[in-house]
């Protein structure tokens, strides 16, 4: 079944503003993982500058942040990206970000957007099958506290879906004793390359860590199962949570133009497979969306 996700409507005299400014302030410079400093200043400084920048940054956070809500929203910049084109509609997307948190390059070898689309000579079964609901950077120390993704076409194919899930309920309608499996330093998984800006990676860690919902994780991915037995009460205990998690999924298209920015702290994201005949799509158009990472100001350096 396809949901809507929380869409905040955007001004158009916002949309001018963003397309209009985005070209006068530097690009998304980065030190090390980070943006500059004098980029996130000078991107403040048009947030400052705009009252409606500033209610957009507040309504954005008003539903990301709600724990009770799912943690995600979604913000339509498809008219910076048609009247000003990609390059600067990226900009202008890192733009909104950076006042939400610190924009971050989460693997060295990766830009700031790392671009996720169809590779069919790379890797066809993997860039094309569905991608189960998961936390992004699981195992590190400070994994980032947003994940956001900027739609550049979607599947024209119809699939591609994207799929959230709010964590916390997920836990809640779990058993105590599978809850209390979950708390304990047994899990482990594996990135594969190395992450950078996020403290390092924790070799094993609880996926319910007891935080409270915004400054813990529920640190889940479905690989984190693979190396354990399958008759160990772990696996049985992250197989419940998989399945709550799968119960409690919404499932929504993104059009051109649409920022998805998910709340780590309280919500899962993933993505339904792609439709049949990618074959026969040139590359130019396949799916194709740009991801990016966020700390935000309680998130240690």
């Amino acid at each position: 079944m396809i949901t809507l996700l929380p869409r905040l409507p955007v001004p158009e005299t916002f949309i001018d503003f963003l397309g209009e400014h985005s070209h006068c302030v530097p690009g998304p410079w980065l030190h090390g993982s980070r943006l500059r400093d004098e980029v996130t200043d000078a991107y403040e400084a048009l947030r400052a500058a705009s009252p409606e920048a500033q209610e957009v940054t507040r309504r954005l956070r008003d539903l990301l942040d709600d724990p009770y809500g799912e943690g995600c929203a979604v913000l339509g910049l498809a008219p910076v990206l048609d009247h000003y084109g990609l390059g600067y509609g990226q900009k202008a997307a890192t733009i909104v970000l950076s006042w939400l948190g610190t924009p971050l390059r989460l693997r060295d070898q990766q830009p700031l957007w790392h671009t996720q689309s169809v590779d069919l000579l790379l890797s066809p079964v993997r860039t094309t099958a569905p991608r189960p609901l998961h936390l992004d950077a699981v195992s590190a120390v400070r994994p980032p506290d947003y994940t956001a993704f900027l739609c550049v076409r979607p599947d024209p194919r119809g699939g591609g879906h994207v799929l959230v899930s709010q964590t916390r309920r997920a836990v809640n309608r779990l058993g105590e004793d599978e809850r209390a499996l979950l708390a304990e330093t047994v899990f482990h998984h594996d990135e594969h390359t190395a992450v950078t800006g996020v403290g390092g990676a924790l070799d094993v860690f609880p996926v319910l860590d007891g935080l409270s919902p915004l400054d813990g994780f529920v640190r889940f991915h479905p690989d984190m199962a693979a190396d354990r037995a399958p008759t160990d009460l772990h696996t049985s205990a992250l197989h419940a949570l998989h399945r709550e998690l799968t119960v409690g999924q919404r499932r929504f298209p993104l059009t051109p133009g649409d920022l998805l920015i998910v709340n780590q702290h309280l919500s899962a994201h993933g993505r339904d497979a792609l439709g049949h005949g990618q074959t026969t799509l040139p590359e130019e158009r396949r799916r194709t969306t740009w991801q990016t990472y966020l700390h935000t100001a309680n998130s240690p350096a």
